[in-house]
């Protein structure tokens, strides 16, 4: 949620997530937070989730090529081991949200 007093009077605490993005008043109308797992079985699908500042989920924003639901869920399966850094954007109304890093293994590792 946008600030009540200036960035300098803001107090933040440990573990605040904080987004400093320029945005214009007329165009922007959110700002997306994508959440999900830090851990993947590879070829098994994960569900992450766009929401905005207000925790509402935001529909048709798009990660990694697909877009999310009603609900603001995405299912993503991943062909590939390693580390995959994800992002979610809805242009042109919307600023980019958090990355999201999610660790894909094989079953049984970790």
């Amino acid at each position: 949620m946008p600030l009540t007093v200036g960035g300098c009077q803001q107090k933040v605490k440990k573990d605040d997530q904080v987004l400093f993005a320029y945005a214009t008043k007329n165009v922007t109308k959110h700002y997306l937070k994508l959440s999900g797992p830090a851990l993947a079985i590879l070829e098994r699908p994960v569900t992450l989730k766009v929401t905005d500042g207000t925790g509402a989920p935001i529909q048709n924003a798009a990660v990694d090529g697909l877009h999310t639901d009603a609900k603001g869920e995405v299912f993503i399966t991943f062909k590939k081991l390693g580390i995959h850094k994800l992002k979610a954007e809805r242009k042109p109304d919307s600023v980019r949200s958090n990355q999201l890093i999610i660790d894909v293994i094989i079953e049984g590792a970790s």
